[in-house]
This record gives structure tokens, C-alpha cells and sequence, in this order.
């Protein structure tokens, strides 16, 4: 018979038998500088916790002020600003269940050095590191600065793919540098300065992180425009295809079950495609020198044509135009036909760029009436030229020389 004494029993053995909650485990340590260290005016500091449960942030303190917080990373790598004198540092790491560990050095500034990175406008924030479209296989370095007249900066704060990353504060405000750890694919890289008086102004970058894999994989797609359910009226592509140890032959675009646009030997696709009004169904397929493929799906709705943004020449019945070289070697080139995207008489069936002679990008369908795309392009001065095939058969061209700084 179940009695409340063996009830009482059971409750006492299982209290027995259940293991007490735990809290997490580790600890915090700084490997540079060390304790006493002489030091210039902006240098390097490297932390890392350890815990048996997540780290969810960091913070860094100078003289007990709060100078950088970062999030979702176990590890610190930055360079920072503190003047001349000693100085306490302490980092500080949070762990997933709210336990903190920490660990403090002194050092000694010596030396006032001057910032490599400065804003060239008032306000702005100059993102000197990464250069738009950089690759990596480890962690990226982010290196900002930002400065207004108008009002004090009182943080600088980086965003990837709209997640808070990492902030600057007090002494620091002004300038990041800093190494964040991204997920593989293409991340944009967002610095946003606030400033007292509750302004903000900001500036950006896109990377891409590729695997550090020793093998050939299958391409690993990624792309940061468009996203589902996105209206666009002149749709934005940039998107990024990843084989890890072997290259990316081909990347391709398909709406509603056709061929829009296919690039060669490029594993970043960055423009513009021209879209007829509506619901699409966009795939995003790339090729490794395996011969291996992977796709990925979007639907988008096209709300609109946008005005042509490159007009030729009288009689050309083409153009090829330079927007400006785009940074790490990109170039974007405009082509478009004669009253494109408007209907007229013979539309074009594709639209060719080659570069130096070699075909790098087309365009298909009713994309083939105007496109804009950047292309990788080694420094010096390059012959690009655009072909068009109209629906009457006739073929048309126009080149210009593109110089890559």
C-alpha cells in the first residue's frame, strides 16, 4: 500500500540520487601584454576564456572604464588606445549561465603613436579594414574609425548581417580594431558610430569566408541579396560560391526556370538584373572544377523596371559603361541596349562581356536588355567589350578600357 511515509521515502532517495545543478566551470587569461609591460599608446591585447559552458560576451576595461564588448566569441584580438602612463587592465568573460571570470595586468605607455586608420569626411566612418569583397579562411580583421565635429562619438559599434558583433566605448570610441570570428559564406560588415547627441553615421563592407578545408567540397552557397520575400525594384545580387581546396568554375542565375546570367572563374556574383514586374522564383547554382553542383532557391517580387543606367552611343545599338573599380580588384560594368529595359523592336537574346578576350559574364532573356555586374580583374589596364544578339540575328558590340588601381 502506497502510504505518505513511502512516499516520503521516494522523494528522499530520488533527492539523493539527482545530481545538484552545476554551474559552469573555466577561466579568463591574457597572453598579451604581460603583467608590467611597456607599451606604445595603441596596442595589441589578446585574451581567451575557457568554459565548460558557451561565452556569450567579453568586455574589455581600461582604469575601470568599459572600452570594447564582444559577443559570442571566447577569444579577444585587438589593437587599443590608452595614454601616456600606467595602466589596469582587466578582460572579463560572461558565460552562458551569468558566471563571470576575469583577469587583470598593469602596463606602461611610453609612447604616443598616431592611428593609421583616419575618415577622410565629417562626419563619416572610414572602414579601412576589409577592403568590399575581401576573402578569408580565419578570422576577419575589422579595423574602423570614425570621427564628427558636430558631436562627440560616443561608440562605434560593428554589425554582421545585422547581429551586434562588437562595440568601442570612452577612450576608444572612435576606433575598432579587432579580429571577429564570421560564419563561412558572404557577411556584410556594418560599423555604425553614435554619436552624443544621438546621431548616427555609418559605412560597410561585404567578406567572404571560405572554408580552410584541405578537400575539393561541393560549392557552399551564400548570399546576402536578395532574401525571400524581398520587393525589389531593380533587383541586387550579391552572392558567393565556396569549394573549399578547388575552385568555383561557374555561378549562375535562374528565374522561373530560365538562364538569366552565368559568370566563369569567379566565385562572387555582385549587380544588378533586369526583371519583369511580378513573383520570381530565383535559383543561385555553381559549379566546383570537380563537376560538382548546388543550388539555392529564392522567391522575390518584382515591383517595378528601373530607368536604364548606361545609354550608348548614336548608332552603337549597345553600351558598355564603367560605374568605377569597386575595391580588391572588382570592376562593375553596365551594358545595356537602346531603350532597354522599355520593349522594343528586337530585343537582345544575350548579352556577352568578355575581358582581355575571355567571356567572363552573360546575360540571358529579358536580363540581356541591361546588366550590371563587377568582375575580378587583375591591376592594369583591361580591354572589356559587350556583345549583343538581337531576336532578328543581327550582333552588335561596343569596348572600353577599364584601368584596375
Amino acid at each position: 500500500m502506497f502510504t505518505p511515509r513511502s512516499f516520503f521515502l521516494v522523494v528522499l532517495a530520488l533527492s539523493f540520487s539527482t545530481p545538484a545543478f552545476s554551474q559552469c566551470a573555466g577561466s579568463m587569461a591574457i597572453t598579451n601584454p604581460t603583467e608590467h609591460a611597456t607599451v606604445n599608446s595603441h596596442f595589441q591585447i589578446d585574451a581567451a576564456a575557457s568554459s565548460s559552458c558557451s561565452i556569450t560576451a567579453l568586455h574589455l576595461y581600461i582604469d575601470d572604464k568599459l572600452q570594447f564588448a564582444q559577443y559570442g566569441q571566447a577569444v579577444l584580438s585587438g589593437k587599443f588606445n590608452a595614454g601616456i602612463g600606467m595602466h589596469q587592465i582587466v578582460v572579463q568573460a560572461w558565460a552562458s549561465d551569468g558566471k563571470v571570470f576575469n583577469q587583470t595586468v598593469h602596463v606602461s605607455v611610453n609612447k604616443e603613436v598616431t592611428s593609421t586608420c583616419l575618415p577622410a569626411f565629417d562626419p563619416n566612418v572610414n572602414v579601412c579594414a576589409p577592403v568590399n569583397l575581401f576573402e578569408t579562411k580565419g578570422a576577419v580583421l575589422v579595423h574602423a574609425a570614425a570621427r564628427s565635429s558636430i558631436s562627440p562619438v560616443v561608440s562605434l559599434q560593428a554589425f554582421v548581417g545585422g547581429t551586434l558583433k562588437a562595440v568601442s566605448y570612452n577612450d576608444n570610441a572612435t576606433e575598432m580594431e579587432a579580429a571577429l570570428t564570421l560564419p563561412r559564406g558572404i557577411q556584410n560588415l556594418n560599423l555604425v558610430a553614435r554619436s552624443s547627441n544621438g546621431s548616427e553615421f555609418h559605412n560597410e563592407a561585404n567578406v567572404q569566408v571560405v572554408s580552410a578545408a584541405a578537400n575539393c567540397q561541393p560549392p557552399f552557397i551564400s548570399n546576402i541579396v536578395p532574401t525571400p520575400g524581398d520587393a525589389p525594384e531593380f533587383p541586387v545580387f550579391l552572392a558567393a560560391a565556396d569549394a573549399a581546396a578547388c575552385s568555383i568554375t561557374t555561378f549562375q542565375v535562374y528565374v522561373d526556370d530560365r538562364l538569366f546570367y552565368s559568370q566563369s572563374n569567379q566565385k562572387i556574383f555582385e549587380g544588378r538584373l533586369t526583371l519583369e514586374p511580378g513573383a520570381h522564383n530565383v535559383v543561385l547554382q555553381a559549379w566546383n572544377s570537380q563537376g560538382a553542383v548546388s543550388k539555392k532557391a529564392i522567391k522575390i517580387n518584382v515591383f517595378g523596371l528601373q530607368e536604364p543606367t548606361c545609354l550608348p552611343a548614336p548608332g552603337v545599338g549597345i553600351c558598355v559603361g564603367l560605374a568605377g573599380p569597386v575595391e580588391n580588384d572588382y570592376a562593375m560594368i553596365f551594358a545595356a541596349q537602346p531603350g532597354a529595359p522599355a520593349v522594343i523592336a528586337s530585343p537582345f537574346t544575350a548579352l556577352r562581356i568578355y575581358v582581355d578576350n575571355a567571356s567572363r559574364a552573360t546575360f540571358y532573356n529579358f536580363t540581356a536588355q541591361e546588366g550590371i555586374t563587377a568582375l575580378h580583374m587583375t591591376r592594369g589596364t583591361h580591354r572589356v567589350t559587350a556583345v549583343g544578339w538581337t531576336q532578328q540575328g543581327s550582333v552588335v558590340t561596343d569596348t572600353t578600357i577599364v584601368t584596375v588601381p
